[in-house]
């Protein structure tokens, strides 16, 4: 038979069953589709290609290594070590984002960009669509190179594609910069994720972001740094080179280098440690969406053994006709293949729409996050899992179909010895089963973990404060300037109606940017810098802790003395003091955040609370006076009883009347901006929850049918029971102990499934055991209720049988 006639007689052999067909497309759609959507997301993870540069394959991020900690940024007089001392790589660029005023005052706009060392786009092999971009000449004399390249998609937005604007001036933080060029449609610089609007020479960078600089600073390590592998070397080899140079730095500068090591990683998602994370979440979700598709699989195929044995008659007077059982095989087959290509179309369709919606997502942060997802990965995913669902669960039932005795088929004799035993659609229902046990469970885990960490201890009380950043270095300010705009800004917001407290702080905890400092406590041998224990710190104004309710364990906040004396005073969280001063009483004792400072003395302990994320373990952390270690860019914070998006408008009309210029960014009430730390745990918990209820959905029809269409096959020898004698208690405990016996079976593979499967989440979790009992428990109690109501409905079918009906049926 032809391919075209094969293919029309599957047609209309499926258009006669419009039930089966589309329920069998359904279901693989809604097993494709997600499937589909994930791992278009995972693949954009693991494999990052950074668009619009040559060879992206080649290119590497560098990771510095300090006792045991990941860090991907390093210092500028490092950076350039590395760059002029390697000989495993062709180039090593540096970059760093940072936001800044783009436009005249009065019409300014606060806009992203990337400073990035003069080499950059050569490195990257990226050339220009208009002007010209920057080389390493532009990195000679600090200061001395005011240029801005433009992204394309900013190019467009901005200035509408004019070639002329190329050559004019523009104002950057107060400063002329002249435009120098437009990079390539696509190109948005070396992290996947990350959209910025701008590229500005790394020579600018005082003049960028205000104080004293810190390109000539060794121990300041800011710059991501990305290299490309010379032509025919490896990560391994390079990565080994690379450590060679860092021993040698270690010997000449000791103090910040000593005990580096380097570690090279794929480049895209800022580091080893980010990109660890992002793998090990996404390979979850996607590992949970695998199991969903497994278990679609296993409904499909009870499906085409259920309508196996339906044709079963046919295929018998097919055989005796002489038809061969590798042609009647072919056209189950093909049968089979046009309801995976059928299914995978609409997988495909659900795909496309769950990835555009989640392209159109936007983080709640400052930040310009775009998440694109590839759509050809999509419909790869969606035909490989078609000719794949087709191969691996069609051709059993196919198998299986043509293995028929003619003799009793054509005479319609049932194979009734052969269902008193199991067969394959019953561990097709033990499948199903257990498959289901793990989704629910691994649903329950993950929603539980996410109400933990929302009711989780942060360390102050988020609800009713409102929040609004600054950055006076865009503007110039030195640092009387800003401790000026700071001191009014606090007086006239403390000033407004319904505001209880205010306060000032360089950074909210749970944000993008979480500083470390070294500790050397007073009294305890030096270690070595690489060696040191690292704590979080922040720099706060009087009446910080008491704004956002952070609990005093003992001593005092800072005050007005600490500023007059100008004394070198911190406030430590409980963490420090049980993890670096062996839980002593901390009050007066001293540390320094380098053996070469000047020491620090406690003068204060608060509770523990969480910093860079909800699931890390207790970090210790301290808090400086702002006045004293002074920052232009910072956070006011106001408790108020009323709304605090109103406060926040408040706040903008009084930092306007201290100064025009001043931009308000990241303003809103400093719950929503816990949307971002929650945001993996909302995103596993909707996921995971969705995909079991999908599961759930997927189990109860593929049991209540599989179970029902076995009690219907069976009904002949249901009545022959019946008819002989056998009392409806005997009927109802042989129907229902063969059901329960399945639905058991299940429930005791899939726990066993979800214990292995609760420490693979363990990195998920937040406050919840990965064998958390009240999840088992949760779990048995539900599948319990679904076993019971099947069976029930199956015992119904069962004892209402008619033993005249069914017999003259057969």
């Amino acid at each position: 038979m032809l391919p075209a006639r094969s293919i029309r007689f599957s047609l209309r052999r499926l258009w006669k069953s419009p039930g089966f067909s589309l329920i069998a497309i359904l279901t693989l759609a809604l097993g494709i589709g997600p499937n589909a959507s994930l791992f278009s997301a995972v693949s954009a993870i693991l494999f990052p290609p950074i668009p619009q540069v040559e060879h992206p394959s080649e290119l590497v991020m560098v990771n510095q290594d300090f006792g045991g900690q990941t860090l991907p940024q390093f210092s500028y007089p490092n950076y350039v070590d590395f760059r002029d001392r390697s000989t495993s790589l062709s180039g090593l660029v540096a970059y760093h984002l940072l936001p800044v005023n783009f436009g005249n005052k009065g019409a300014a706009q606060r806009i992203w960009g990337y400073l990035v060392s003069g080499n950059y786009f050569d490195v990257l092999g990226v050339n220009p669509i208009a002007g010209r971009l920057l080389h390493p000449d532009d990195d000679r004399l600090r200061g001395g190179s005011p240029l801005v390249v433009l992204s394309y998609a900013f190019w467009q937005k901005n200035y509408a594609g004019d070639p002329k604007v190329i050559g004019s001036t523009v104002e950057v933080n107060g400063r002329n910069f002249v435009l120098a060029g437009v990079t390539p449609e696509g190109f948005f610089g070396t992290e996947l994720f990350l959209r910025p609007d701008v590229f500005f020479p790394i020579s600018m960078q005082k003049e960028l972001e205000g104080g004293p600089g810190y390109l000539d600073l060794r121990a300041v390590s800011n710059l991501f740094v990305v290299g490309r592998l010379k032509r025919g070397v490896n990560m391994a080899a390079a990565e080994s080179s690379m450590n060679v140079v860092a021993l040698a730095l270690g010997k000449e500068f000791p103090q910040p280098d000593e005990g580096m090591k380097i570690t090279l990683t794929p480049p895209g998602l800022t580091g080893a440690s980010v990109r660890s994370a992002a793998v090990g979440f996404a390979a979850a979700l996607f590992g949970v969406s695998c199991l969903v598709l497994l278990l679609t699989c296993a409904n499909l195929a009870s499906l085409l053994l259920a309508r196996a044995s339906d044709q079963r008659k046919e295929i018998a007077v097919r055989l005796a006709l002489g038809a061969s059982r590798g042609q009647l095989i072919r056209e189950l087959l093909m049968d089979n293949l046009l309801l995976s290509v059928l299914g995978g179309i609409g997988g495909a369709f659900l795909a496309v729409w769950m990835t555009t919606a989640i392209s159109h997502w936007r983080p709640p942060v400052d930040v310009p996050i775009l998440v694109s997802v590839p759509a050809k990965t999509i419909f790869l995913f969606a035909f490989i899992g078609s000719v794949a669902t087709t191969l691996l669960f069609g051709l059993l039932p196919a198998l299986q179909a043509t293995k028929v005795d003619v003799i009793p088929a054509l005479k319609n004799e049932s194979a009734v010895t052969k269902l008193r035993y199991w067969n394959l659609r019953d561990y097709l229902v033990v499948i199903q089963v257990s498959l289901c046990v793990l989704l629910l469970f691994s649903s329950v885990l993950v929603v539980k973990s996410l109400q933990r960490a929302l009711g989780a201890p942060i360390g102050y009380n988020p609800h009713g404060v409102a929040a609004a950043s600054f950055d006076l270095n865009m503007l110039g300010y030195n640092e009387t300037q800003c401790h000026e705009f700071q001191r009014q800004l606090l007086e006239k917001v403390r000033a407004l109606p319904g505001v209880e407290s205010a306060a000032l702080i360089n950074k909210l905890p749970l944000g993008l940017d979480t500083d470390g400092d070294p500790i050397f406590v007073e009294g305890k041998p030096t270690p070595k810098s690489a060696q040191a224990p690292l704590a979080y710190t922040y720099s706060v104004s009087p009446g910080y802790f008491h704004t956002m309710q952070t609990n005093l364990i003992m001593g005092r906040d800072f005050d007005e003395q600490d500023k007059k004396d100008k004394r070198r005073v911190v406030v430590v969280n409980t963490a420090f003091v049980e993890q670096l001063m062996d839980g002593q009483s901390p009050l007066g004792r001293h540390f320094k955040t380098n053996p070469n400072y000047r020491p620090i003395e406690i003068v204060g302990v608060v509770e523990t609370g969480k910093y860079a994320s909800l699931t890390e373990k207790p970090m210790p952390t301290f808090w400086k006076p702002l006045e004293t270690w002074n920052s232009a860019s910072a956070t006011v914070v106001a408790r108020t009883q009323l709304n605090p998006g109103q406060v926040v408008e408040s706040i903008r009309g009084v930092a306007g009347e201290i100064d025009s210029s001043v931009v308000l960014f990241a303003a809103g009430s400093v719950e929503d901006q816990l949307d971002l730390p929650l945001f993996p745990a909302r995103v596993a918990a909707i996921v995971v929850s969705a995909f079991g209820l999908l599961a759930l959905l997927l189990a109860i029809t593929g049991i209540y049918g599989v179970l029902s269409y076995a009690v219907s096959r069976r009904s002949r020898e249901i009545a022959i029971r019946i008819a002989m004698g056998a009392s409806r208690q005997h009927i109802v405990s042989w129907v229902a102990g063969r059901a329960l016996i399945l639905i058991i079976s299940g429930l005791v593979i899939g726990l066993g499934a979800a214990f292995l499967a609760g420490r693979l989440l363990e990195s998920l979790l937040y406050g919840v055991k990965p064998a958390d009992p009240m999840g088992f428990a949760s779990v048995c109690l539900l599948m319990g209720c679904i076993g019971a109501v099947v069976t029930g409905i199956l015992v119904r079918r069962a004892v209402r049988i008619s033993p005249v009906q069914a017999l003259q049926r057969e």
